[in-house]
This record gives C-alpha cells, sequence and structure tokens, in this order.
C-alpha cells in the first residue's frame, strides 16, 4: 500500500495537472484523508490563492475531512471511475472558492457529499460553480451550494435531498443556468427540500426525485435581472419510471422591473405564488395559483405570441397585477379548472392589458362597423367577485376605454374606442346647441 500511494504521488507531481496547478490532492498520507495534513498534497496545503486538483482516485473510497471553512481561489474536482458512487466532502465540512469546477470524466459518475457545503460566492458577485461531464451523466448529490453563479452543463445533474429551509436553503444560487439535457431535483425521496435561485436560465429540467415517496420542493426566485427559461419544471421524473407523491411550490419574490419568464407551455407545478417581481409563464398546470403582489404576466419572452394560455387549478387574488397580451384574433389568458377567488384583504387588484404591433390600428378599423370588441381574460368554474367588481381596475394602450365583466364563468374586457379630440368637440358642441335651443322653446 505505501507503494502504490509513493507512485502515485510521483505520478501526479510529474503529470501535466501538477504542473498547472499549485498543488494536487493526492491523499499520500495513506493514514487519514484530512485537508490539512501536508503528506496528504503534491505540493503542500493549499494557501487562500491557491489553484488546486482533487482526483477522486486520491480519496479511494472516502470522504474528504475539512474542519470549518477551507478557502482557496480556484477548485478542479476530477471525478473518476465507472457506475460507481464516489465520495465528496465530509459532513460539516465547506469547500470556499471563486471558482468550483466538478469534471465527471466517464460514464454515470456519482458524487456525494451529504451535509457538507460547496460555496463559490464572493463580494463582487462573480463566484462560479460548474457541474460538468464528458460523457454522459455527473450526478452530484445532496451537497449545500452557494453560488454567485451555478452553471449546470449538458448531462450533468444535481440531486437535492431533504434538507435546508427558508432562511438556509440547500441550494442558493444568484442565477441558475441549466442548459439542455441538466437535470435539476427540487425534492428528495423524502421530505421538504428548500432551494432560492436569483434567476433561471436554459434549457433543461427542474423536476422531482423518482419514486413514490412523499416530498416537497419549495423554489423561491429573487430575480434583481430579468431571466428566461426554456426548459421544463414537471412534477415526474423522467429517469426510472416516474414519480408519484412529489410536489414542487414555487414563489416569486424579486425586484420591481425584474421578470422571470418561464416559456414552456408543458410546466407542471403545484402552486405557484406571485408577492413581487414579474412572473411571466405559461404552463400545463401551475397548480394553485396566489398573486398576492407584483405581476403575473402570460406572454412569451418577446411579447410577441399572443395565444398563450396559464392553466391552473385555481387562483386566489389578493393584490398585483394581471399582465396579458392582446393580438388581433388571440389574447393570452388565464384558464383556471376551478375557482377565481378574491384573497382576504384584497386591494389594488389590476389587469394590464398590451396590445402587440399593428393592433391598435386594426381595433380602430373594427371599431368604425361594431359598437365593441370583448374578449375573455381569465376563464373558470366559478368566482365570487361582484359582476362590476370595483376592487379591480384595467388599463390598456391609450386611445381605447376600457370595461371588465366578471361572468359566469370568465373575466372579460370589453373595448371600445375613444372619439378623436375633434370628434369630441362636435358631439359637445352638438349637445349644448341642442340644449339652448330647448331653452329657449321653454322661454317662449
Amino acid at each position: 500500500m505505501k507503494m502504490k500511494t509513493t507512485l502515485y504521488s510521483a505520478f501526479l507531481a510529474s503529470s501535466l495537472f501538477a504542473q498547472a496547478y499549485d498543488t494536487v490532492f493526492t491523499g499520500g498520507s495513506g493514514a487519514n484523508y484530512n485537508w490539512n495534513d501536508p503528506a496528504n498534497w503534491s505540493n503542500g496545503v493549499p494557501s487562500e490563492s491557491s489553484k488546486i486538483l482533487i482526483e477522486s482516485q486520491g480519496l479511494s473510497s472516502n470522504d474528504l475531512a475539512i474542519s470549518g471553512v477551507a478557502v482557496v481561489d480556484e477548485v478542479v474536482w476530477n471525478v473518476t471511475g465507472e457506475m460507481v458512487h464516489k465520495k465528496g466532502l465530509a459532513a460539516g465540512g465547506t469547500l470556499k472558492a471563486n471558482s468550483i469546477t466538478i469534471d465527471g470524466g466517464n460514464y454515470w459518475n456519482q458524487f456525494y457529499s451529504y451535509n457538507a457545503t460547496f460555496d463559490a460566492t464572493n463580494e463582487n458577485g462573480t463566484g462560479t460553480m460548474t457541474l460538468k461531464t464528458q460523457s454522459n451523466s455527473l450526478y452530484f448529490k445532496a451537497s449545500y451550494i452557494k453560488a454567485d453563479i451555478l452553471n449546470c452543463e449538458q448531462g450533468a445533474y444535481i440531486e437535492v435531498d431533504y434538507g435546508g429551509s427558508n432562511t438556509n436553503p440547500i441550494i442558493d444560487a444568484g442565477t441558475l443556468n441549466l442548459a439542455k439535457y441538466s437535470l435539476l431535483t427540487a425534492t428528495g425521496s423524502s421530505g421538504n427540500s428548500y432551494i432560492r435561485l436569483g434567476g433561471i436560465t436554459g434549457q433543461g429540467e427542474i423536476t422531482v426525485k423518482d419514486g413514490d415517496g412523499t416530498a416537497a420542493g419549495y423554489i423561491e426566485l429573487t430575480n434583481s435581472q430579468s431571466r428566461v427559461f426554456d426548459g421544463k419544471i414537471s412534477l415526474s421524473n423522467p429517469n426510472w419510471g416516474g414519480s408519484t407523491n412529489k410536489s414542487v411550490h414555487l414563489s416569486m419574490n424579486g425586484s420591481a422591473g425584474a421578470v422571470q419568464h418561464l416559456s414552456n407551455s408543458e410546466n407542471e407545478l403545484t402552486s405557484v405564488t406571485v408577492n413581487s417581481g414579474e412572473l411571466s409563464m405559461v404552463a400545463k398546470n401551475a397548480g394553485a395559483v396566489s398573486l398576492a403582489g407584483g405581476i403575473l404576466s402570460v406572454y412569451d419572452a418577446n411579447g410577441t405570441i399572443t395565444d398563450n394560455v396559464l392553466n391552473a387549478d385555481s387562483m386566489s387574488w389578493s393584490g398585483g397585477t394581471v399582465k396579458l397580451a392582446v393580438g388581433i384574433d388571440f389574447n393570452s389568458q388565464v384558464a383556471l379548472s376551478g375557482a377565481l377567488s378574491k384573497g382576504e384583504n384584497a386591494g389594488g387588484l389590476a389587469i394590464e392589458l398590451e396590445f402587440v404591433d399593428g393592433v391598435a390600428e386594426e381595433f380602430a378599423a373594427l371599431l368604425e362597423t361594431q359598437e365593441s370588441i370583448v374578449r375573455e381574460l381569465i376563464t373558470y368554474e366559478s368566482s365570487d367577485f361582484g359582476a362590476n367588481d370595483a376592487s379591480v381596475s384595467v388599463i390598456g394602450p391609450d386611445g381605447f376605454s376600457y370595461e371588465l365583466l366578471f361572468g359566469e364563468n370568465a373575466l372579460s374586457v370589453s373595448i371600445t374606442q375613444v372619439p378623436e379630440p375633434a370628434t369630441l368637440a362636435a358631439i359637445f358642441g352638438a349637445a349644448a346647441l341642442a340644449l339652448a335651443i330647448s331653452r329657449r322653446r321653454k322661454i317662449r
């Protein structure tokens, strides 16, 4: 064993890896796998400015033990071996760096780090953690992740276990970039998992753990900048035969002016809550929707596709704005299979209509020959809003007037044209003349 360790250390010291990095973890002590033991490194224990390499074979079947927090500049961790469970950080330890790369080089690498933390944050907001694979799949399991930018490249999967809380989520990232064919499971096999993201981009998939255990995933969005996610959120894992008894709950607590677009019409969630910022989405089923503040909008990232629908089970509306796009032939819509209900202490409710290019001109022409244009905006099975409920206002482009009507199964808007100033003057002049003539006749 001593001879093997010595030969391996000598090989690393003379390799390109050793030349490219300040020091390489070798596990050379042969007795422990402690970060602070110089014998485990090719060139001594790393400093805060070090660029380091960790090779999984240096750990054998052991975890890398860090007491407290270890800080370096850059980390590359090569996960080697095929169809095996590879160990990562020992429980309780934190590895902090400006850049952390976990690189899976073989098929179906599985990398475990229970109750340990990878921290790629810095005061400039540029800390980056990247999960990548040179083959088909890298499964990164259970670690706490903190990153300004979290990149999940093609073929890389992040699998959370239950853990975290609202204040200390198991994944806390400024931006999550999910590449096509990458995956994030928002639940473990059981229990609750908490994730906080400053935005999502890419074409990957957010899903749940496979199997039939009961588990919930809570995703909080805190966007300060606008982001577009073209990938899918689903309630059934596409691997290992699917999932049951899992739920995903999404909340939007973003900054004013920041928009998170969820543009995949196949999105499925258990619930969606909007408190601040703007969540623009379409969905196959968004579950139970709650609008308490901010904006819930239904159109694509460019605001040009107007036949999009946000399908959901129900919607409770206590504050905020529903923003919809209106086209010549179609408009975006919220379609509820259940109830639209007025939330407790409801106030400041609004509908905002945006016309796509050319619609104002087309509507003006149509309204020369018809009294109004009526569009359904929110459809439902039932509603406790009054027919002309004064708690909801409506705004739209200038030149038209808008009136809302809560019908038996739909909230509709009636659009009419506001007369031009000259026309209004003529109308008012004619009315004044008619009134004057009437008064003269009465005097006589």
